[in-house]
């Protein structure tokens, strides 16, 4: 089915990707698909096993489709870390359209929760990003062990 020129590359630029990020952040994205594919065919051949390390879910077993899904996996991460960084939709923009997170000041802020198991470790440029970070981490812990003790029963 023929496309009309010039389509694909208006969603590109108003996502400030290039082409070759476009083409390489497909590519990774249908390699991580594929290895999707590869751990449920293994998973219901019985070839893989899936198990839980407290809320950590672990994929084992021997056999093409563990080490297919595996190959697939650490080349999809190393195209999409290779396609380079995309600017979000809309540009970095603040809340009343100037430059940067906070209205008018032109300052950015950020801030994050990495999780190791249930313990939430937050980060933030400021006291009040870390503060709804910490809040999401409380949330989060909670929610995923209510899932790990709702999942065993």
């Amino acid at each position: 089915m023929p496309v009309a020129p010039g389509v694909g590359v208006q969603w590109r630029e108003a996502a400030g990707m290039s082409r070759r990020a476009a083409v390489t952040r497909g590519l990774s994205a249908a390699l991580f698909a594929a290895a999707a594919a590869f751990l449920v065919q293994g998973v219901v051949s019985g070839g893989l096993h899936v198990a839980f390390i407290f809320v950590i879910p672990l994929v084992y077993g021997s056999g093409f489709q563990g080490l297919a899904a595996a190959a697939l996996i650490v080349t999809a991460f190393v195209i999409l870390a290779l396609s380079g960084p995309v600017q979000p939709l809309g540009g970095y923009r603040g809340a009343e359209g100037g430059e940067g997170g906070v209205a008018g000041t032109g300052r950015r802020s950020f801030g994050g929760v990495i999780f190791i198991g249930p313990v939430p470790i937050v980060f933030g440029s400021g006291r009040k990003v870390t503060a709804w970070m910490v809040v999401a981490g409380i949330v989060l812990s909670v929610l995923l062990i209510l899932a790990f003790i709702l999942w065993n029963f």
